[in-house]
Formats: C-alpha cells, sequence, structure tokens
C-alpha cells in the first residue's frame, strides 16, 4: 500500500518488497512497470513492478519474511502460470479461482486466487501470449483499465 514517503509506484513496491521479505532493495533492478489494476471490491490499485536479482540471490540472500504477509520465499517464472503444469482451476458462475503448483527447493506451494489471476495477467503482458488453458479475466475483483483488458483478450 503507498505511503506518503513514496514518490512512485516502484518505490511503493521496493519498499514493500523490503518490509515483507527482508531483502534489500539495492540489490533489485527494474525491469518493467506494467499497467495498473484495480483488485477486490474496493478495487485497491496494485501496479506489478517487474525486477530481477542478481544470480543466486534467492540461495545466498538471507531473507526474513514479514510472518504477518509472506507464508514462504520462492521462485517460479511467468511461463509457469501460463502453462498447464501444476494448474487447477475451481469454476463458479462469478469468477474462477485458479491453483497453480510450484515446486521450490524441496517444498511445495499454492499459488492461488487473486496472486494467481495477477501472475497469469502479467505472464500474458510480459510474454504477449496467452495461457495453455480457458482463462476468464475476473470482472469482480480485478479490474484493469479498456486497452489492458482488449490487450488480454487478444492473447486469448
Amino acid at each position: 500500500m503507498r505511503e506518503v514517503e513514496d514518490t512512485s509506484a516502484v518505490d511503493t513496491a521496493l519498499r514493500e518488497c523490503q518490509e515483507e521479505t527482508g531483502l534489500d532493495r539495492r540489490l533489485l533492478s527494474l525491469l518493467s512497470v506494467l499497467p495498473t489494476v484495480k483488485v477486490y471490491q474496493n478495487q485497491m490499485p496494485l501496479t506489478p513492478v517487474i525486477a530481477t536479482l542478481p544470480p543466486d540471490t534467492l540461495s545466498t540472500y538471507s531473507f526474513t519474511p514479514n510472518a504477518e504477509e509472506v507464508a514462504a520465499i520462492f521462485r517460479a517464472p511467468l511461463s509457469h502460470f501460463l502453462s498447464t503444469t501444476s494448474h487447477t482451476v475451481e469454476s463458479n458462475p462469478a469468477f474462477d479461482v485458479h491453483h497453480f503448483g510450484v515446486e521450490f527447493e524441496g517444498g511445495e506451494y499454492d499459488v492461488m486466487g487473486i496472486t494467481a489471476h495477477v501472475c497469469v495477467v502479467v505472464g500474458m503482458l510480459a510474454l504477449e501470449r496467452g495461457p495453455a488453458f480457458p482463462y476468464r479475466l475476473p470482472e469482480q475483483y480485478l479490474l484493469v483499465e479498456r486497452e489492458i483488458r482488449e490487450r488480454i483478450e487478444g492473447l486469448l
């Protein structure tokens, strides 16, 4: 969430990353800032900020996750969220709940709900291709600008 001292969406993302994971924000190299989407019924803005870390950071850095906000720290390529590998979906008339199983360093993680939808959307926009499974962009809790919705729909 944006704080008074944040000067931009990038500044907010870097601060949040540091607060939630203990990662020194100076290690991150900014790649891209994707269009802002609105999540949940209160339409909270969420701006995906994509950055890279130096090689082997996940295996050598001593992360200090904030237990109130972060269950685990792991990595998965964006392409994973466009593939049918370890993907399941619970469909209902209002929206689909996607689940992506991610294995990382002996652990198994379930990326689901709004996080899964954001990963699919970011993957589609970054990789410029649609998912290998039927996908409905949520209408109720992941609102995107018409131009972005049209880009995404063109990839489906």
